[in-house]
C-alpha cells in the first residue's frame, strides 16, 4: 500500500486481519447504486462502535478522550469504507448515492 502515512502503516501492521480485509476490499468494485444494505456496522480497534440493522440502531459507548486508530464500515458484512489517520483507504460507495 504505497504512499500511506507512517501511522496508518503501523495501524495496519498491528491489525493483520484488518490489513487483509483492506487489501481484498481495495480490489473490489464500488457497490451498485441501487444496493441497500440491511445491516451497517462500524468498528474500531476496540470492536463495535455502532450499527443499524433492519432499522434498529445500536452502539457501544466510547470515552470522550477515545482515539480511533481506524474506523471500518461494513455493509451486510462486507468492508465498504475504511479510514485511518485521516486517510481514506477504502470507499466502495458510488458517487451518485
Amino acid at each position: 500500500m504505497a504512499k500511506l502515512k507512517e501511522k496508518t502503516i503501523e495501524v495496519l501492521k498491528a491489525n493483520p486481519k484488518i490489513k487483509r480485509l483492506v487489501a481484498v476490499a481495495r480490489k473490489e468494485p464500488k457497490f451498485q447504486p441501487e444496493y441497500t444494505p440491511q445491516v451497517i456496522e462500524a468498528f474500531d480497534q476496540n470492536g463495535l462502535v455502532c450499527g443499524i440493522a433492519w432499522g434498529e440502531f445500536y452502539s457501544s459507548p466510547r470515552d470522550l478522550e477515545h482515539e480511533f486508530d481506524f474506523v471500518a464500515w461494513f455493509f451486510d458484512g462486507t468492508l465498504g469504507v475504511f479510514y485511518s489517520n485521516r486517510e481514506l483507504l477504502i470507499n466502495r460507495i458510488p458517487k451518485n448515492v
